[in-house]
């Protein structure tokens, strides 16, 4: 109360930290959900592609934004180039996927969106797909069959 020399409790503090807990949520939400230039798809020695206007060579003076879709060109070996990769894969509805080196580095774990293209050449990799009917995968250069729809599939391949 004013002039009595007793302070008046902040009745506003729930609220602003309210607001601020829904404004931090929307703004995680939205980075993670935009469809932005982040799409860098790499294979296990990093994105053989970046997705930048500059990487052209030609100055447009546009500010338009590079292409979402990054392909990725398997790597070919040394002693056999006509070898297909260990693992491709074409993304035909937007799906979470991950694929690791077993015991060592994840090589990639995201958010792929329509029409993204990756390959990877390592001796095994473990693959975990959150939406089995939404990717086509490639192993060994023949096509594996999708898991159960509706379920997460985790599968582990090795160079043939």
């Amino acid at each position: 109360m004013p002039g009595t020399g007793t302070p008046e409790p902040d009745r506003g503090f729930w609220v602003r930290l309210a607001v601020a807990a829904v404004v931090v949520l929307l703004v995680g939400g939205y980075f993670l959900t935009r469809g932005g230039g982040d799409d860098q798809v790499g294979t296990a020695t990093g994105p053989t592609s970046t997705p930048s206007a500059s990487s052209s060579g030609t100055s447009s003076g546009s500010s338009s934004p590079a292409p979402a879709t990054t392909t990725v060109s398997p790597t070919p070996s040394p002693s056999k180039s006509a070898r297909p990769p260990t693992l491709a894969f074409t993304v035909r509805y937007p799906a979470y996927i991950t694929v690791r080196v077993p015991g060592g580095p994840t090589l990639v774990s995201k958010l792929f969106k329509t029409g993204a293209k990756a390959s990877y050449d390592q001796k095994v990799l473990q693959v975990v797909n959150g939406r089995p009917q939404a990717v086509r995968f490639v192993v060994n250069g023949k096509p594996r069959k999708p898991g159960p729809s509706g379920q997460t599939e985790t599968f582990t391949v090795r160079r043939s």
